[in-house]
């Protein structure tokens, strides 16, 4: 939500240091129903009370970033007439499509990974999801993958993913 007064019943995160550490931070709890990021991070755990949306002229507004199931965003989905009725776990597909899987780690790992082997995880989990069947890896591949001993590469767009690209308003990047 854009330019909006925030809640008073905030929890203040001192040692979150930036937008993306918030995020996952909220992502990453499963209480955290709100997020925003000014000069630090304040979360919301249940109802965000006294939430006041600023005119499109007014300044001192901040953006805060909702948090909703993947019901909603299917209910959502149907209501504006798409008909799209899957929107699992969108917000990480669309980083792994967009290659930036290292914004999937917790926050607490303070970005601490082997890269490849992120990749690889995430491309594969990728593979597993496809639409048609014969599309996807068999166990013994998927092993091998995760080892290092086969490459993956990026897979083919399964569309409930192709429609968050098409629609990527819907969900922060």
């Amino acid at each position: 939500m854009r330019n909006v007064q925030l809640p008073g019943n905030q929890q203040s995160l001192m040692t979150v240091r930036s937008t993306k550490e918030c995020e996952s931070y909220c992502l990453n709890n499963c209480s955290c129903t709100a997020y925003a990021y000014a000069s630090s991070c304040s979360v919301w755990n249940g109802d965000s009370i006294n939430l006041k949306q600023m005119s499109d002229g007014d300044g001192g507004g901040e953006d805060l970033y909702l948090r909703l199931a993947a019901i909603d965003l299917q209910r959502n989905a149907e209501q504006l007439g798409d008909g799209e009725s899957a929107f699992f776990p969108c917000w990480a597909a669309k980083k792994i499509v967009e290659d930036e899987v290292l914004s999937l780690l917790d926050y607490r790992l303070d970005a601490i990974a082997n890269i490849g082997e992120l990749r690889r995880a995430s491309r594969v989990s990728c593979w597993c999801i496809q639409d048609n069947e014969n599309d996807r890896p068999s166990m013994e591949l998927v092993v091998q993958i995760l080892a290092g001993v086969r490459d993956v590469s990026m897979p083919p767009i399964p569309w409930p993913i192709k429609i968050l690209t098409d629609k990527s308003s819907w969900i922060s990047s």
